[in-house]
């Protein structure tokens, strides 16, 4: 044994802890690639400082994970993302049928702005399913369009996943590409979500399933009322700013939104207690922790070895249906942004190195948009935080636990469907 396949199996080990424990590996991933950097690689001819293993931290992404979630935590906590939310319901109450599309509409919006799909779907879940059980619309065709609205909108260039996938991109020597990427995640997600809508009949309205969840409404008396004022707008207006400026000045999102947040504190439109309390911590430090343990895979060769185990199962031809389906699978009980990304990405050349096809710009981000699009698109499963968060917010008990079957069924079918489509269209 060599030092390569020792990180390999740490590495392979925190990915599988994380599909079965709630810890966080992202600090297991660091203290591994400590342990194994300061401690094991010597025996192997290898040094690597404790402080050479701390400058793998990455901290331009967490800056910029940091400063986005800071902005839209402040947002959705002073109630700027509520009234959104409720301007799009009001729109819809002559035609309840328009409510599920306008939904998927919605999350893209908002995921696509900053927000993320995690955010958007702890936004949309509660007014979406709601709704849909006061209009009697199908609960599992609104956690769709809110789940797969949020997905479709996340690899955006301004949110935290698409800052993610963009940064690793780029690291492959990809620059450039984040229109693509975001463009075929939100195809791809749109198709999904337009099969299923018509599959399942979404335009359908139960008059008995309406009748009682009004009476429900009406009992529990849900609901957000009151109107904008110069928080909201304020808020607003420096949403617009922070994503034009990215989107078209190239100015530094991360910063950017830091620096957005700060004025919002500073006029008093936030609560800077709550707001930071409702940050992804967990997730951001996921995120960061396993890179540190990637670049040790990295620096010591353990990539190799583990970009040959999945060449060893696909073909030039299979390469990105084998890619989405695995990074699928392990996403259904893992985190997409903390765990499959970071893993996954960093290997696309090297795997193609090994079917013996040359890593040509083109190759190389078409399988990583497998990755990108099939770690994503099964997180509308009820296991994973998106689905959990919908079938969470359903009324009714029964409801529920019908809407967590249906939910757990339809993430495991979009590990297939997400193969197919990227190698169908990829």
């Amino acid at each position: 044994m060599d030092i390569a396949t020792v990180s390999v199996i740490a590495l392979v080990a925190v990915v599988a802890l994380s599909c079965v424990t709630n810890a966080n590996v992202g600090l297991m991933a660091m203290s591994l690639a400590w342990l194994i950097g300061a401690y094991v690689a010597p025996a192997f001819g290898h040094a690597f400082t404790a402080k050479t293993v701390a400058g793998w931290f990455p901290v331009d992404l967490f800056v910029t994970l940091a400063g986005v979630t800071l902005l839209f935590s402040i947002a959705r906590n002073n109630g700027t993302l509520g009234l959104v939310t409720q301007a799009a319901e009001r729109l819809c109450r002559s035609q309840p049928r328009a409510l599920p599309p306008l939904f998927f509409l919605l999350a893209t919006a908002v995921s696509a702005a900053g927000a993320g799909n995690v955010p958007t779907a702890a936004l949309l879940a509660a007014p979406a399913m709601l709704a849909a059980s006061r209009l009697g619309l199908s609960a599992l065709v609104m956690m769709l369009m809110v789940g797969h609205g949020a997905i479709a909108g996340t690899l955006s260039p301004v949110s935290p996943m698409g800052v993610i996938a963009d940064e690793k991109l780029s690291a492959m020597g990809l620059p450039g590409h984040e229109g693509y990427t975001f463009g075929m995640n939100l195809l791809v997600n749109a198709i999904v979500v337009a099969v299923g809508y018509v599959a399942l009949r979404g335009w359908r309205i139960d008059q008995q399933a309406a009748q009682a969840g009004q009476a429900h409404a009406a009992a529990v008396g849900p609901g957000v009322g009151g109107r904008p004022d110069w928080r909201h707008l304020f808020t607003l207006g420096l949403l617009a700013c922070v994503i034009v400026g990215a989107v078209f000045l190239g100015i530094h999102i991360g910063l950017a939104s830091l620096a957005a947040a700060t004025l919002l504190l500073l006029a008093g439109a936030g609560d800077e207690r709550a707001a930071l309390k409702e940050m992804p911590w967990s997730v951001i430090l996921m995120v960061c922790g396993m890179s540190v343990l990637v670049t040790l895979c990295e620096k010591t060769g353990g990539l190799d070895i583990f970009s040959r185990w999945i060449a060893a199962c696909a073909t030039p031809q299979t390469l990105t249906a084998w890619l989405a389906g695995l990074t699928g699978l392990v996403s259904v009980f893992s985190s997409t942004s903390g765990v499959v990304l970071p893993t996954f990405l960093p290997v696309v050349p090297d795997v193609l190195g090994h079917l013996g096809v040359e890593p040509s710009p083109e190759r190389m981000l078409a399988a990583a948009t497998a990755i990108n699009v099939g770690s994503n698109i099964v997180d509308v499963s009820s296991v994973s935080t998106i689905g959990a968060l919908c079938v969470a917010a359903v009324p009714d008990e029964t409801s529920r636990r019908t809407l967590y079957r249906q939910g757990l069924l339809w993430g495991l079918a979009m590990t297939v469907m997400g193969a197919l489509a990227c190698w169908a269209v990829l």
